[in-house]
């Protein structure tokens, strides 16, 4: 007879870290987070914060609104990121000229000069990071991911807000 202790760990095996994919996305999250966070913490910076430069160098003066759907986040934690890379003075806020109620987000000489530090480096870090696969395990790795996210989203009527 097979203890009920390894009879629940035979069953479930799949669900149960460390071998869930769940939990092991995670782990990779969690890593990927630290060694990006090297990078940022030297200006200030956080992984939210990075997104907002990046939707800035393309497109400076987008509105909030505008930019938490390009970053797939909620209004709200953008809004919250603002004050701090304000203080930092690598973005101004001013209200928009015809409707007052929109915020538009600029960057500031500080800001704009992080576009010639930043992306080299992410860049090096995605590289290191996908060095181990093939352009096109690369290419269907991402391609599962974003699946896996959009169904998951619909499934469960969370506010998903597709990519551009």
């Amino acid at each position: 007879m097979v203890p009920q202790r390894n009879t629940f760990r035979i069953q479930y095996q799949d669900i149960l870290p460390p071998n869930a994919l769940g939990y092991r996305l995670k782990l990779l999250s969690q890593a990927i987070d630290r060694q990006f966070q090297e990078i940022l913490d030297p200006f200030g910076l956080t992984p939210l914060h990075w997104g907002i430069l990046c939707c800035l160098w393309q497109t400076d003066g987008l509105p909030t609104l505008q930019i938490s759907k390009q970053l797939i986040q909620r209004s709200g934690n953008v809004t919250v990121a603002l004050p701090l890379m304000e203080k930092q003075q690598y973005i101004r806020r001013q209200c928009d000229e015809h409707d007052r109620r929109v915020i538009r987000v600029w960057l500031t000489p500080s800001g704009l000069k992080l576009k010639d530090i930043l992306p080299a480096q992410a860049q090096n870090l995605d590289r290191q990071l996908f060095e181990c696969l093939s352009q096109d395990e690369r290419t269907s790795f991402s391609s599962i991911i974003e699946r896996l996210r959009c169904s998951f989203t619909d499934a469960h009527n969370s506010e998903a807000i597709p990519f551009d």
